[in-house]
């Protein structure tokens, strides 16, 4: 008979190297760009709709590989959850699958299993314990277990601050339900703000002055440069408003768009292209 784990190393293998492709790929992704900047130097507006069709089909496949990852780790806890006795969950045998789940995913900040009351039960670092809070009077909590149970299993959140790693996060979310469909745990996959910047870097070219994501409500999703300490509040605290974002939905958020910012003199002072990601409502705008 077959060992239990050798069973279960191709499927840990392969989810691996399925995250360290959509990694490699947005290195790559930065690479491309900074080559075409060379190549198309001379006009602008192509030079940003590169950049900007490279980045968005990097990040929306990131973000379809991290969503197969958290759905195939919410269906274990869910049978877990469904199988459990004496209606107590199996808490140290979540801490064990959350924990191979972050082991795997190494830019996450952090994973989080959170039940649907707010209570905070585990991290991929941290085993269940009574000193762990609680989100129920978390306004930002609230919020985004509003969209879950809207019937969205899977989120990009807004930025929070987060409680377990104590800064500036970027959460996506998967809802694990039982059997009835009732919204029994959250499973929340915390981004550094900065993780996405770091493929970013190499994307900036001469003129680029800004890259990044934004969610349909005007919240960002991460931002290359990122502002000081002293301005991460204001930027990732309430949502942005502007240009951009007057003309995403006047436009209902479109899948392309471009928009020409001119000065007193009439002059084209700034150009920003977008790109819709084509599974998530965000988007990346350069």
């Amino acid at each position: 008979m077959a060992n239990a784990s050798s069973e279960h190393r191709p499927k840990r293998i392969l989810k691996f190297s399925a995250t360290l492709l959509v990694l490699a790929l947005l290195a790559y992704a930065a690479f491309l760009v900074s080559q075409s900047w060379r190549e198309t130097k001379s006009d602008q507006s192509i030079q940003l709709a590169t950049i900007a069709d490279l980045s968005a089909n990097a990040i929306d496949m990131y973000f379809t590989q991290l969503e197969i990852g958290m759905q195939n780790l919410g269906a274990d806890l869910a049978d877990m959850h469904n199988k459990r006795t004496h209606k107590k969950p199996d808490l140290d045998r979540a801490f064990k699958l959350v924990s191979r789940f972050q082991a795997l995913h190494t830019e996450l900040g952090n994973v989080v299993l959170i039940r649907s009351d707010g209570q905070i039960l585990l991290t991929g670092k941290i085993p269940n314990s009574r000193d762990l809070p609680t989100l129920a009077n978390d306004p930002a909590f609230m919020r985004f277990r509003g969209e879950l149970l809207q019937g969205h299993s899977f989120a990009i959140g807004q930025p929070v601050l987060g409680h377990i790693d104590e800064r500036w996060v970027i959460s996506a979310r998967h809802a694990i339900t039982d059997r009835s469909g009732k919204l029994a745990y959250i499973l929340s996959a915390n981004l550094p703000a900065d993780m996405l910047q770091r493929y970013w870097i190499d994307s900036t070219v001469p003129r680029i002055t800004a890259l990044g994501l934004i969610r349909d409500d005007g919240y960002p999703v991460g931002r290359y440069p990122e502002p000081d300490d002293a301005s991460m509040d204001r930027m990732y605290g309430k949502p942005a408003e502007g240009a951009m974002v007057e003309y995403l939905r006047a436009n209902n958020y479109p899948q392309r768009g471009q928009v020409e910012m001119r000065g007193s003199d009439g002059k084209i002072k700034n150009l920003l292209v977008m790109r819709r990601l084509q599974h998530y409502p965000v988007t990346l705008f350069v």
